[in-house]
């Protein structure tokens, strides 16, 4: 099924569904793409290794309600690098 009512995480479901045909590097750049991510953040998340980019996108690969995607996404980055989430 397509349909999204009721479901508790969209963003997951259209992740998992978007993974199942694309790349780890296609869905990266799809993330910085309908996140704008400033290119320096760009850069952070193209230096980590896959499994640690995979990690940083888990939560939601949409950033919505927020200021500045960038940086939530460096948030992201440093709890990744510090070890505080494992992919």
């Amino acid at each position: 099924g397509g349909r999204l009512t009721g479901v508790r995480n969209p963003s997951g479901v259209v992740v998992s569904r978007i993974k199942s045909h694309v790349s780890t590097d296609e869905l990266i750049n799809i993330f910085v793409d309908i996140n704008q991510l400033d290119r320096a953040c760009e850069q952070k998340l193209w230096d980590l290794s896959p499994e640690q980019r995979a990690a940083v996108i888990a939560p939601g690969i949409y950033l919505q309600n927020v200021r500045n995607p960038s940086t939530v996404v460096r948030s992201r980055i440093a709890s990744v690098l510090s070890g505080q989430v494992t992919a």
